[in-house]
């Protein structure tokens, strides 16, 4: 599977969701396909009933599609199911002439018995007489019946194995049955796209999709994982002779277009498993926010017909041993008399029984209600009176990694959750603050924990509550991620932007989170300067590289705690989402937290909401180790690097970057004009400097000897040990007066570059930086090697002075040697500043992707 192309695909032909669950309550394939269709694309739902009869239906605008359950009993099922049911009729007539005839004697014998054991002394020897003579009859009538005993017992263990082999022919020929069927079917509806839910879905989809190929273009298949296929074997037996569906995922995933998943863990699972080309998007299976806000729906205790007094525990799902009912329902047992425990789903025959015996053996029954399962539609609004909601998965490898959507729908409903401590679930319960955990499969720790909440759940209703919660836990934080995904595929039209009046001031730009050398903030200022009626936002993030990072002025600063918390990158999401129509991601790194996810579906669920997205590059995250090595002759790269792992994580990150920007198709900036030739698309972003804070200073005397100043933020990308060894002995000659600066504050550096004649940026990279910038603006000499490739991208002439390890020291002799020169090359290095980093240029380079965008309300 490789990187998501456009599709040739008619746009008129329908996006088909093929499906084997019962759709009337599988509500994730539902809003999926609600999504899609609210987005302009004619949707079908192609599945399976257990109604008799195909049926069609509509969902709003989505047609369903509905195969019969009679039509799944191939005919092989019930010739061998018509031979066993002959059987059963003959054995059960035969025993019930059999037993028709041993009923007389049988009571006969009986009644003998009574009459000896209440005769008197007298009479009792000729009452155990008859009844001795009465057993004897019956003896010789089961004697003789005993051949007749052993061919019913013949006939029923044959009914037996016709019953087996009749159940093995319909599991193995009803699953075939259905892929066939649901296979042409799938065919017959010409779809534009197909959306595979889970691995038989999958299987459908690429045989449907290799017989479409034959007669045009290919639709392009997007797979829907719900659920990690490895762990459903440890329960789910595949029937005999067919394929599990691990084996069907493994063969046919490949052939998917893109994969989408559940959770994050799951999307590194089959990343890993499958040696994916690109890492599964994560669409949760959140519920639409507005569901909560149903009306005219009956609440728990209307169905229960319970009081007001009560308190209400629920629990949403498949009623099943290994997603921990069993232990909700013994935990009643160490709750208060008040607590009531509501079941709502589905069960397989003998659970209900089974719930009740349990119940009563405790003395719970009246406590314990079951109850139908109920259409996602009505759900939050017939859960929401509860007071607090279960998720009490048992550990297994399936629900390590699986997020069921029923998290999201009782976070939707405004109910605290009490959660087991398993897998994906526990994570996002606890980063969320949403609710409490307890120790799986054990209901005193479950009553302990609920008893608690029930207690004292101000702070868990309260983070309940909060925007970005909510936002978080709807369709609507992630239903941009998938809408985007297909119109990369080109199924989806793009939204055009709609464009505004010349100088229309409807530009609101976010720029971060980095701000490094305060440039997210100084851009942001030339950007409102520039666009009258504009307004940009810098925000950066403490990340732990030191507090240099943040000695510079920015709208909003984000501190590594809050970044750490789920719910404060909810509520930045939410904020970026709603308050910006472009977003310039520097360094290409996440925006929101890493606990969102992964910058794939981060760039998505922003493009899809309708922010336009672009990458502002500095320097390692995008060139190229390898081919920097190849070109220049004193590259760091070079040789012995020193540092493997430290060279193998800037080339990942290379490579991360670049499959970001071809996936999106995002614009690329970049502040360094020899970035170009690692990234040819990209656009020149000219670094900026402000002149008023970078000022000269008063006039200084010439100094002898010059001094020679050198301060690198990173002394690996600036050749610092090179410079330090060529400039130090000229020190000690008195050629020059060299100083060497680390971990001076920002606020200095205006003053320390001042009481400098030279500085020294870099020696190794090809281009000038930030602070030859910054020495430009203060007119001082900047040294730095700049290559021929990066100079004939940049405008006028440079005055900089190039220079190389091998070339430096003569530069500096040469240098001392013309004052003249010197003065010049300052007040040149000033006036460039002013013309080309001074902020306009910059807002220049910016304008034909900010240009016209109207995103106002």
């Amino acid at each position: 599977m490789g990187i998501p192309m456009k599709s040739d695909t008619s746009a008129e032909a329908p996006i088909v969701s093929v499906v084997f669950n019962d759709v009337e309550f599988d509500s994730r394939v539902r809003t999926v396909a609600a999504s899609l269709a609210s987005a302009g694309a004619e949707v079908v739902i192609l599945g399976i009933g257990f109604e008799p009869g195909d049926a069609e239906r509509e969902l709003g605008s989505v047609r369903m599609r509905i195969l019969g359950g009679e039509a799944l009993q191939p005919r092989g099922y019930r010739a061998l199911d018509r031979s066993a049911e002959s059987l059963r009729r003959l054995r059960v007539g035969s025993e019930e002439r059999r037993r028709g005839r041993m009923a007389p004697l049988r009571a006969a014998a009986k009644e003998a018995r009574r009459v000896g054991r209440r005769s008197s002394e007298a009479e009792r020897p000729a009452a155990e007489a008859d009844a001795a003579v009465a057993q004897r009859r019956l003896v010789r009538a089961r004697r003789g019946y005993a051949p007749r005993r052993a061919a019913e017992a013949g006939l029923k263990r044959i009914e037996r194995q016709l019953r087996k082999r009749a159940l093995r022919s319909l599991r193995q020929r009803r699953a075939v049955y259905r892929l066939r069927r649901l296979t042409e079917e799938l065919i017959a509806l010409a779809p534009g796209a197909i959306h595979a839910n889970d691995a038989d879905g999958l299987t459908v989809a690429v045989d449907a999709a290799r017989a479409l190929e034959r007669r045009g273009p290919r639709p392009p298949i997007v797979y829907d994982a719900h659920e990690w296929t490895v762990g459903r074997e440890s329960y789910v037996t595949p029937p005999p002779g067919m394929k599990s569906e691990v084996e069907l995922e493994g063969k046919a995933i490949g052939r998917a277009d893109a994969v989408i998943t559940v959770s994050e863990p799951l999307a590194d699972l089959l990343a890993e498993r499958y040696s994916l080309d690109a890492r599964p998007l994560v669409v949760y299976s959140a519920p639409p926010a507005a569901l909560a806000r149903a009306t005219g729906v009956p609440g728990l205790r209307e169905l229960t017909g319970l009081s007001g007094r009560e308190r209400l525990l629920v629990y949403v799902g498949r009623i099943a041993e290994r997603r921990g009912v069993y232990e909700s329902v013994s935990a009643l047992s160490h709750l208060p008399s008040d607590v009531h425990l509501v079941l709502i789903g589905p069960m397989a025959p003998g659970h209900a029984a089974k719930l009740q015996r349990l119940a009563e053996r405790d003395g719970l029954a009246e406590r314990m209600h079951l109850l139908e399962p109920v259409s996602p539609d009505d759900l939050l609004a017939t859960i929401r009176d509860a007071d607090l909601a279960l998720m009490p998965l048992h550990r297994n490898r399936q629900h390590e990694v699986t997020m069921p959507n029923k998290v999201f729908q009782y976070a939707q409903a405004g109910l605290p959750v009490v959660a087991s401590d398993c897998g994906a679930v526990s994570r996002f319960v606890r980063l969320l603050g949403i609710g409490r955990l307890f120790e799986h499969g054990d209901a005193r720790s479950l009553a302990k924990v609920a008893g608690r909440v029930l207690e004292r759940h101000e702070r868990i209703s309260e983070r309940l509550a909060a925007p970005g919660v909510r936002w978080l836990t709807s369709w609507e934080a992630t239903e941009p991620v998938l809408l985007e995904l297909y119109r990369r595929l080109g199924v989806l039209p793009t939204p055009g932007p709609s464009r505004a009046a010349p100088g229309s001031p409807r530009v609101r730009i976010g720029i971060g989170p980095r701000n490094g050398n305060g440039q997210a903030w100084l851009l942001a200022r030339a950007l409102e300067r520039s666009m009258r009626g504009s307004s940009a936002e810098s925000f950066k993030t403490e990340f732990p590289s030191g507090p240099l990072e943040f000695d510079f002025p920015c709208d909003v600063s984000i501190s590594r705690e809050d970044w750490k918390s789920l719910a404060v990158q909810a509520e930045r999401a939410q904020r970026l989402i709603s308050r910006s129509s472009h977003l310039l991601v520097e360094q290409g790194l996440s925006v929101f937290g890493h606990k969102l996810g992964d910058p794939d579906r981060e760039i998505a669920l922003l493009r899809g909401s309708g922010v336009e997205v672009a990458f502002w590059l500095r320097g390692s995250e995008i060139r190229d180790p390898d081919r920097h090595a190849e070109r220049e002759p004193f590259s760091p790269f070079r040789g012995d690097f020193g540092d493997p792992e430290l060279l193998e994580r800037v080339r990942k990150r290379n490579h991360e970057i670049r499959a970001l920007i071809e996936a999106h198709g995002l614009p690329a900036f970049v502040s360094s004009t020899d970035l170009l030739e690692d990234l040819p698309g990209a656009t020149w972003l000219p670094l900026i400097v402000d002149p008023g804070e970078w000022d000269p200073g008063e006039p200084v005397p010439a100094c002898s000897p010059p001094r020679v100043l050198h301060a690198p933020p990173k002394e690996w990308t600036k050749g610092s040990a090179l410079i330090d060894a060529i400039c130090e002995p000229l020190h000690r000659q008195g050629v020059i007066a060299y100083r060497r600066l680390r971990g001076v504050p920002h606020r200095r550096m205006p003053g320390e570059i001042r009481d400098a004649d030279v500085v020294i940026d870099q020696l190794v990279m090809g281009s000038h930086g930030t602070l030859g910038l910054q020495a430009m603006a203060c007119e001082r000499v900047v040294v730095s090697y700049v290559s021929e490739f990066a100079r004939r991208h940049l405008p006028g002439e440079l005055p900089v002075v190039s220079a190389t390890p091998e070339t430096l020291e003569a530069v500096l002799r040469e240098l001392v040697a013309d004052p003249d020169r010197m003065r010049r090359l300052g007040a040149a290095g000033r006036a460039y500043v002013e013309r080309h980093h001074s902020g306009a240029a910059s807002a220049e380079a910016l304008r034909p992707w900010l240009q016209g965008v109207d995103r106002s309300a």
